[in-house]
């Protein structure tokens, strides 16, 4: 019975921590009942027993919260609004011009993050001046500025990108 419940607090933990972010001090509540077994001698199986569910409830917020963590640093949203960045993608549409610049989109594939690449995945519209004149399938290397897409008033480019199934992972960027 006592795995049954463990493996239950455990997913319950994954659960929660799918849904919000628990700061550490309301984590270490999970000690509380393992502090009161020396005073409550009476219930120690139950203190113990709820004690542990309560740590295995953490280990699954704390393990969904880093593999969440990990997987957010290789989409290409996270490097948004963090100054100059460098990234290697394929231009995967034909460029739209408008006057003096063209806006392409870039599947990116790579960033430099400290003087190396690392491999990302996300899609950035990128304005550049007409020329050259970029086609679909180019290979770009881009320094600029990656950005977080800005609200208008009649239009919200998060809800659009949310609506195509691509929540957050295109990005504009200044070149």
């Amino acid at each position: 019975m006592a795995l049954i419940l463990l493996s239950i607090a455990w997913i319950a933990g994954i659960y929660i921590g799918s849904k919000l972010v628990l700061p550490l001090y309301v984590i270490s509540i999970c000690f509380l009942p393992l502090l009161l077994i020396p005073f409550l001698s009476k219930y120690k199986k139950r203190l113990v027993l709820t004690g542990l569910c309560l740590l295995a409830t953490t280990g699954g917020i704390l393990q969904f919260q880093s593999n969440e963590a990990k997987l957010y640093q290789q989409s290409l949203h996270y490097f948004n609004d963090k100054g100059i960045s460098e990234i290697e993608g394929l231009v995967i549409t034909n460029p739209e011009f408008k006057g003096r610049t063209q806006v392409i989109q870039v599947s990116v594939d790579r960033i430099r993050v400290d003087n190396e690449f690392r491999q990302i995945s996300g899609e950035a519209i990128i304005r550049v001046p007409r020329y050259p004149e970029y086609r679909y399938g180019d290979l770009l290397s881009i320094k600029g500025i990656l950005e977080t897409p800005q609200q208008t008033n009649d239009f919200n480019y998060k809800e659009y990108l949310a609506r195509k199934g691509n929540p957050l992972s295109t990005t504009p960027i200044s070149k």
